[in-house]
């Protein structure tokens, strides 16, 4: 048999050998479960409430990255016996359901636990604030005081903190004080307006994550803006920045994650910031007048 040949048929034999080896490991190849129904978070190292609505987890066993996954999730991992496990929350920010990124004022956690091959194991992360993290405004309604005020309305509207059903996503299904405000039938300007009371003037510029956090009722668009004073003078032109309107959220309690980073990077150190929730009614309009908000939060991390 020629040289050429005999080395071609030898070449052919080990592709053969090393396919049937190949399947002979993907064969034996047996996963554990990690099966992740529900996520906690442990706010009180900043005296806050649990409130969230975490979108994903990033996930490492025994310091391999396993994958993101949408909550709830159940993954195989490659392993039996104790695991180390690690895990960073996700958000969907501004709004966006394909902007899904890690929310940096969460701590990383670290966790044991016991798999078994061909079985689930069921894991509830506990997610806790990290101890840089910074909080300028937080703001729930609990104790039935508010500094979220109404800066512009009509004298006939209504504004007042309630006590409401709430429930976000089917978690936290309870009556909770929240911010309610109502448009008059005989309301005339058909604009309302509420805000922070104080100016905040410890945003960072420098690139780092400035995030807002609030839940919303509402059958009518709320726009969400900032007005920027800079140190030197009255805010111009380009400092009425709108960011953000929310869309009707259908009879539904919705979080919302802002990201002020944009509008604040690269801004003056001595530069103030306002936040506000805008409404306007159109004329002729004949659905539900209120909007609700609860559980506002601005942080960010020193």
């Amino acid at each position: 048999m020629p040289k050429r040949q005999s080395l071609l048929i030898y070449g052919l034999i080990l592709t053969a050998w090393f396919s049937i080896s190949s399947c002979k490991v993907e064969k034996s190849f047996i996963p554990s479960y990690i099966e992740i129904n529900q996520i906690d978070v442990d706010a009180t190292s900043i005296g806050g409430n649990n409130i969230h609505d975490i979108k994903a987890i990033q996930v490492y066993v025994n310091n391999q990255t396993v994958g993101t996954f949408p909550i709830p999730c159940r993954f195989p991992i490659d392993a039996d016996g104790n695991v180390e496990i690690q895990a960073v929350a996700f958000i969907k920010v501004n709004g966006n359901s394909q902007t899904l990124l890690p929310f940096k004022s969460l701590n990383l956690i670290t966790d044991t636990l016991q798999v078994k091959r061909e079985k689930s194991t069921n894991w509830q992360p506990k997610f806790t604030y990290r101890e840089n993290v910074e909080i300028v405004w937080q703001e729930d309604f609990e104790d039935s005081s508010a500094t979220l005020v109404p800066v512009l309305k009509d004298s006939f509207d209504y504004n007042k903190i309630e006590k409401r059903p709430f429930n976000l996503n089917n978690r936290f299904s309870d009556e909770s004080l929240v911010f309610v405000s109502e448009f008059s039938t005989k309301d005339t300007s058909q604009i309302m307006e509420l805000g922070y009371f104080n100016k905040i003037s410890s945003l960072p510029s420098d690139g780092r994550d400035a995030i807002l956090e609030f839940d919303i009722k509402t059958e009518l668009p709320v726009l969400v803006w900032i007005l920027r004073y800079p140190p030197s003078g009255f805010p111009q032109n380009d400092d009425y920045v709108p960011f953000l309107t929310v869309n009707p959220t259908k009879g539904t309690w919705k979080r919302f994650y802002l990201n002020l980073l944009p509008e604040i990077q690269g801004q003056d150190l001595g530069t103030q910031y306002e936040l506000y929730f805008r409404c306007d009614k159109p004329e002729n309009y004949q659905g539900s007048r209120e909007f609700l908000i609860d559980n506002l939060r601005l942080s960010y991390l020193r």
